[in-house]
């Protein structure tokens, strides 16, 4: 890997475990973006639930709606 290459690795994986404030103290501020970027993708997982989390709270409401009309008992 290329210099820059293994340089921008370091600070991807930096910002995963370092304030906002830490990395701009060890990188500048010029480069506090690939901090940003890290922390939007980590709150994006968070934020955006996976398929199967969906589904289960799909078939709750549809067994809830089912009891409602005593079709499921």
């Amino acid at each position: 890997m290329s210099k820059t290459g293994t340089w921008f690795l370091e600070m991807t994986e930096y910002a995963a475990e370092s304030t906002r404030e830490e990395f701009i103290k060890k990188y500048g501020e010029s480069n506090v973006d690939i901090w940003d970027n890290a922390k939007r993708e980590d709150l994006e997982h968070e934020l955006i639930p996976s398929i199967n989390d969906v589904q289960k709270e799909l078939n709750k409401k549809e067994d809830r709606w089912l009891k409602n009309l005593h079709i499921l008992d």
